[in-house]
């Protein structure tokens, strides 16, 4: 087992295997945009519980947003 002193500078290399892009808003029709701020939302709530504020709140503000961009003039 080694050993790391304190204070000493680590330096770590990460490879990214894979990479699914989600699509975007505009790509979707309604029933997509529906699912996908659904799993927004759970996403938002799971990082929450576990007290993961800062990414809650950027889940939230996207369903949010999709919200906003979804509404049509009356």
């Amino acid at each position: 087992m080694v050993v790391v002193p304190p204070n000493s500078t680590l330096y770590y290399e990460v490879e990214l295997e894979s990479f699914v892009k989600e699509r975007e808003l505009w790509d979707m029709n309604t029933p997509e945009k529906i699912e996908a701020a659904g799993k927004k939302k759970e996403e938002g709530n799971d990082a929450f519980k576990v007290g993961k504020y800062a990414m809650a709140t950027e889940n939230l503000l996207v369903i949010r947003l999709e919200n906003l961009l979804n509404m049509t003039p009356t």
